[in-house]
C-alpha cells in the first residue's frame, strides 16, 4: 500500500482488530498494476487486497478480490481523517465479503436466517446481500462492448478464400443477452476462375443479431451462440481470357441470414478475445455467370474471426 502513514497504520490496526492477518506491500508506482497485485496476492494465498495510492487531490483507495476483480474504489479528498478513511474501507470490504457468504450460502440456511429472531450483533447471513457502490455486479445490465478482428470467408461454391476486417458492437440488456451490429470489410478480395475469364470479388455485409452468452460476465470463458439478417454486397471486377468478350465491373446485393457459434475469453474485466464462426447464405443468390460453368455465391459462406473485444466503461 503507498499512502501516507497514519491512514496506513490506522487501516492496518482495524484489519487486525476483526482478526484478519495482514501483510504490507510498499509500492513506489503511483498507478495501480491490477496484475502485478493478483501475481502478488496469488503467491502469497490472499483473499483481498487493499490499495491507496496518493493521487492529486487526496487517496484513492480500491478493494480487490481473490480473481483480481475491483470490488471498491472510493476517493478521499486530501484532509478527510485517517479514521474516516480506515473504517469505510474496512466497512466496504466486510459488505462484499459478507454478500459473498450470503449469495453462496445453501438454501436451506438462507431460510433460517431470514426466520430467526435478530440478535443484538449482525451474522454475516443477516447482513443485506446488495453488493456494495463501485462492485461490479453479477448481473450487469446495458453494458456496451466494442468488437474488432480479423476475419477469413468462404464460400464452397467456387469462391477462394477472402481476408476481411471485422467490426462490431454489442449491447447487453441482460448478462446473458446481447444485441450486435456486425460489419464485414474487405481486405483481400476472393476470386473465381472459368474457362473464359475470370474475376475479383471484394465481399462486404453489414447486419444485427441476437446472441446468447452461457455463463456470467465474471467467467474466464463463455460459449455463445446467435441468429440475425444481414445485407451482402459484392463488387465484381471481371477479367476476360477470349478476345471476344469485354471486361467488365459490377455490384450486386441481396440479403444473407446468418447465424453464428463462438466463444469469448476474459483477459481483463474489460478485455476479451474473442473467436467465431458465421454460416450464412444469400437470398437470392449471387451468380457470376460466364461462358461455361457459373459460381454461385448463394450456397453457405463460411467466415471464421479472431478478434478483441472492449467492455465500456
Amino acid at each position: 500500500m503507498a499512502a501516507p502513514s497514519h491512514a496506513a497504520k490506522r487501516l492496518n490496526a482495524e484489519l487486525r482488530a476483526l482478526g484478519w492477518q495482514t501483510d504490507r506491500i510498499p509500492v513506489e508506482s503511483k498507478t495501480l498494476d491490477l496484475i502485478g497485485l493478483h501475481a502478488r496476492m496469488t503467491n502469497a494465498k490472499a483473499t483481498a487486497a487493499i490499495a491507496m495510492l496518493d493521487s492529486h487531490e487526496g487517496i484513492e483507495v480500491w478493494v480487490m478480490d481473490d480473481v483480481g476483480m475491483v470490488v471498491s474504489q472510493e476517493h478521499f479528498e486530501s484532509d478527510a481523517r485517517p479514521e474516516l478513511i480506515a473504517v469505510r474501507t474496512v466497512e466496504r470490504l466486510r459488505a462484499y465479503r459478507i454478500s459473498v457468504a450470503t449469495r453462496e450460502a445453501p438454501r436451506s440456511k438462507r431460510k433460517a436466517a431470514r426466520v430467526r429472531k435478530p440478535e443484538p450483533q449482525h451474522s454475516d447471513l443477516e447482513a443485506p446481500a446488495a453488493p456494495p457502490p463501485g462492485h461490479p455486479k453479477a448481473d450487469i445490465l446495458g453494458a456496451v462492448e466494442l468488437t474488432g478482428g480479423l476475419a477469413v470467408g468462404w464460400a464452397p461454391g467456387g469462391l477462394s478464400p477472402t481476408g476481411q476486417l471485422r467490426l462490431g458492437g454489442s449491447w447487453l440488456p441482460f448478462q446473458w443477452l446481447a444485441a450486435d451490429l456486425v460489419v464485414l470489410l474487405p481486405i483481400v478480395p476472393a476470386s473465381t476462375d472459368a474457362e473464359k475469364g475470370e474475376s475479383d470479388v471484394h465481399l462486404a455485409l453489414a447486419g444485427i443479431a441476437l446472441r446468447w452468452l452461457g455463463g456470467t460476465n465474471q467467467s474466464w470463458v463463455r460459449p455463445s451462440i446467435g441468429a440475425g439478417i444481414g445485407a451482402l454486397v459484392a463488387r465484381l471486377r471481371g477479367y476476360s481470357k477470349d478476345a471476344q468478350f469485354d471486361s467488365d465491373r459490377d455490384w450486386l446485393a441481396c440479403a444473407m441470414p446468418f447465424v453464428e457459434g463462438g466463444v469469448v475469453f476474459r483477459v481483463t474485466r474489460h478485455l476479451r478475445v474473442v473467436s467465431s464462426l458465421m454460416v450464412g447464405v444469400g437470398l437470392p443468390r449471387i451468380v457470376i455467370a460466364y461462358v461455361g460453368p457459373d459460381t454461385s455465391i448463394g450456397k453457405p459462406m463460411l467466415t471464421g474471426t479472431l478478434g478483441v473485444q472492449l467492455e465500456l466503461p
